[in-house]
């Protein structure tokens, strides 16, 4: 029995540090969170998944699924508690220049691409993505080429100067 808790905390760790950065840059992504408040949203979910993890099939998508519910769920709470980091500035690893252009410019996308473009990034297949988010494989191709042509005009057009 020892053994088996070992094997499972192992996969579940192996797990955690593999995937915590790409989830927390997944939520940055989808819901324009800043970095602290994603990463907070991330830890809850891995949380939740820890006490979950034998019942959870396609761990991937649930803890970035998950993520992203507990973050609008702490919505209301991030107008009281703006500005009052959990960790000082040196703990975060602030993204480049050239990613927060494109988190600002994936924020003028509908949420629907933004959710497909994120999950493609983060190399999920078309099946997966359709099952996470409630919609079919069609859809997802459909949403993920949309998304890419918006994404290029957004940011050809804030390149120009015209934003």
């Amino acid at each position: 029995m020892a053994g088996r808790v070992d094997a499972v905390r192992e996969q579940f760790s192996l797990f955690y540090r593999c995937e915590v950065g790409k989830v927390t840059g997944y939520v940055v992504k989808v819901t324009g969170a800043t970095v602290h408040e994603a990463a907070d949203a991330t830890q809850a979910a891995f949380v939740l998944a820890w006490e979950n993890w034998t019942c959870i099939r396609n761990p991937r998508a649930w803890v970035r699924t998950v993520a992203t519910r507990e973050l609008y769920r702490s919505m209301p709470d991030r107008r009281t508690l703006a500005g009052q980091a959990l960790v000082g500035d040196s703990a975060v690893v602030e993204p480049g220049e050239a990613w927060r252009e494109v988190v600002a410019a994936l924020a003028e996308l509908p949420l629907m691409q933004r959710q497909v473009l994120a999950m493609t990034a983060d190399d999920f297949p078309d099946d997966v993505i359709a099952h996470e988010l409630g919609t079919t494989a069609q859809a997802v191709r459909q949403n993920r080429s949309r998304g890419r042509r918006a994404l290029k005009a957004v940011l050809s057009r804030r390149r120009c100067g015209d934003a």
